[in-house]
């Protein structure tokens, strides 16, 4: 999947996400015409996600970083229950 930094500010994947608990987050993006759900523990995409859009560290944006991370773990959560 590759997503361009213009593309997650603009959130083409529609990206939404509920806090449901401690540490525990249900988040959902539009693939292939279907809104995709699933939870997640995953804190450290939560905080790169979290982070400044326009930030910048050696190793790349933080914000791109989580939003790439946190919508392919939906998208493998969900292929990998369907192709069951």
């Amino acid at each position: 999947m590759r997503i361009t930094l213009k593309e997650a500010k603009s959130n083409a994947r529609n990206l939404r996400i509920v806090k449901t608990g401690f540490g525990c987050w249900s988040i959902s993006c539009d693939y292939r015409g279907k809104c995709l759900k699933t939870i997640t523990h995953d804190s450290v995409s939560m905080d790169n996600y979290n982070s400044d859009p326009d930030e910048r560290r050696r190793w790349g944006h933080p914000f791109l970083i989580g939003y790439r991370s946190l919508c392919s773990h939906i998208i493998r959560d969900n292929e990998t229950f369907y192709s069951h």
